[in-house]
């Protein structure tokens, strides 16, 4: 949220789809996020390792207005 587009993108170009910083959105996630829950298995192939399947608002928030009231 603080850092902005530059968290994730290259501003100036990459060879990165989408700008990312990484290769994979996997990858751009990993980077910072690191600390998932252990039920997160990130072994190849399951469903874990495709982060966008279920974070899908990367750009706005997966979290009720009323969550933390």
């Amino acid at each position: 949220r603080l850092d902005g587009c530059v968290a994730c993108h290259e501003p100036h170009g990459s060879p990165n789809r989408r700008m990312l910083r990484e290769a994979t959105s996997q990858q751009n996630c990993v980077a910072c996020h690191g600390d998932f829950p252990a039920f997160h298995d990130q072994s190849q192939g399951s469903v874990f390792t495709r982060c966008l399947e279920c974070h899908t608002q990367v750009h706005g928030s997966n979290h009720s207005r009323y969550f933390f009231r």
